[in-house]
């Protein structure tokens, strides 16, 4: 089932994190909503999602792997990837691992559908709430993306 759903996502997700990240004549902020958008579309859609892959993850994440090659983006990952390393070797944005970038933008991005049924019961958030939040957190999102990569 996992195999599934995440090829599902990675299908429809992929390639517009990679044309995102491939604009480089957009800022940072601009990227990273583009981004956002393409996530908060599907998990808005099915919110629980965030928590199920991550708990799957946890159970098999070998299981990631093989369905990620399964699914031939491992070169369009690649090719995001170096994108990213040329424009911080030219300067454009900071020097930072990869692997924080990914931490702390899948962190930022998750972790208010992680915490969904809670944060509506202690913050008495219903649908309209949320949703609400959701656009406001957005912008935090960007702004920490940029002060993490902008130099």
């Amino acid at each position: 089932m996992f195999q599934a759903v995440f090829g599902s996502i990675v299908s429809s997700v992929i390639p517009k994190v990679f044309d995102a990240i491939m604009h480089k004549e957009k800022s940072v902020a601009e990227r990273t909503e583009c981004i956002i958008d393409a996530y908060y579309s599907l998990f808005m859609k099915t919110p629980q999602l965030p928590l199920f892959m991550l708990r799957e993850l946890n159970r098999d994440p070998e299981m990631l792997i093989k369905t990620i090659l399964g699914l031939n983006v491992a070169d369009t990952m690649r090719e995001a990837i170096s994108s990213l390393q040329e424009e911080m070797d030219e300067g454009k944005l900071k020097k930072v691992p990869l692997q924080f970038i990914f931490f702390n933008f899948y962190s930022l991005l998750t972790f208010p559908f992680l915490t969904i049924d809670i944060s509506r019961k202690v913050f008495k958030n219903n649908e309209e709430n949320f949703r609400q939040s959701l656009t406001e957190w957005k912008q935090n999102i960007m702004f920490q993306m940029e002060n993490q990569l902008v130099p």
